[in-house]
């Protein structure tokens, strides 16, 4: 398994890290453009999917409650509850 961290007195770059690790993003805002345009972003790179969109915090939860993700990138100022 791919891992991060000191090995034999190195750092491990990113290039040497497993290449078949996805990493699954959960993209948190109630801007439509702003999901859009984090969305482009991250699917630029081939190690990121974004598995998941909302525009609340309620349904964020919904949805690590029933996905797997490994980040959740969220506004810290949704309405409602943030």
């Amino acid at each position: 398994a791919g891992r991060c961290g000191i090995e034999g007195g190195g750092f491990w770059k990113p290039e040497e890290w497993e290449r078949t690790r996805v990493i699954r993003v959960l993209i948190v805002d109630d801007h439509p453009l702003i999901r859009r345009g984090l969305r482009g972003i991250l699917e630029e790179k081939a190690e990121i999917v974004v598995a998941a969109e909302a525009s609340s915090a309620a349904q964020a939860v919904d949805i690590v409650s029933s996905q797997e993700v490994d980040v959740v990138l969220m506004d810290i100022t949704l309405p409602g509850r943030s």
